[in-house]
């Protein structure tokens, strides 16, 4: 099993985040979680810590070396305040065996996906090959909308749909796949039922587990919406379930 949406981060600091990554991926039948460094959110809590991508990028990296084929990154972006530096960009580009995507967040950037700052993140990504997690809600940045455009921008770009639009029964980002052959959706506070919908209606290649681990705690994983995934409550089939929970992790980040 894969989960494709965990943080790092200080919960409440660094090392105690940490902690929680290790302990959840050990008490869990994960394989192995792709993790983005929520320190690096562009407009977070006050008093929380906030640092930039750069920094995010490095202590992000440092724990995929030091936990090798546990953990995987997905970096950050932070597009309302920086660009990506040349030796942003060529530290990606060296690492590509621990850096499997990226991360944006479009709330916690106050921008939208399809404001043109992006445009040099979404190059670099088709440059690189690598997917992109997106989150989307209901809010004036994160629509699912907001993401199809920029979907149709660049068809060969792999966008993948965190929460299959937060705060919504999923009818409309059900919709926007079935559009859109390059956007895919993760299981983050998604229920089991709306996943095995997607599945059913969009294709079994297109849902990815992802929980959001440690967002709620640390016992995040051991709530009743995750352990119907782990229970497989929905009853699919095995070739989907397998799909479901980790192979299609593999084939979309090359892990």
């Amino acid at each position: 099993m894969i989960d494709v949406h965990f943080h790092l981060g200080s919960f409440p600091t660094l090392e105690k985040g940490k902690r929680f990554l290790l302990d959840s991926i050990a008490n869990h039948p994960f394989e192995c979680a792709l993790i983005s460094h929520l320190d690096a959110t562009e407009f977070g809590e006050e008093g929380k810590r906030v640092i930039d991508q750069m920094s995010a990028l490095k202590e992000g990296l440092g724990f995929c070396k030091e936990h090798e084929g546990r953990f995987y990154l997905l970096v950050w972006i932070r597009p309302n305040f920086e660009t990506p530096s040349k030796e942003f960009c060529d530290l990606i580009k060296k690492n590509l065996k621990y850096i499997k995507g990226l991360k944006m967040h479009p709330y916690c950037s106050r921008m939208r996906i399809d404001d043109p700052k992006v445009e040099p993140y979404l190059s670099l990504a088709e440059e690189l090959h690598l997917p992109i997690l997106v989150h989307t809600a209901i809010d004036d940045y994160s629509s699912i909308l907001h993401l199809e455009a920029v979907a149709k921008k660049h068809p060969d770009l792999v966008f993948i749909a965190a929460h299959m639009e937060l705060y919504t029964d999923h009818d409309c980002t059900i919709e926007v796949m079935k559009r859109n052959p390059n956007i895919y959706c993760d299981t983050a506070w998604v229920e089991m039922k709306d996943a095995a919908r997607a599945i059913e209606e969009v294709g079994k290649e297109r849902v990815l587990f992802g929980s959001d681990t440690p967002l709620d705690g640390e016992m995040t994983l051991d709530e009743a919406i995750y352990q119907n995934y782990f229970h497989n409550a929905e009853n699919l089939d095995e070739e989907s379930y397998a799909l479901l929970m980790g192979g299609n992790a593999k084939r979309i980040f090359r892990i």
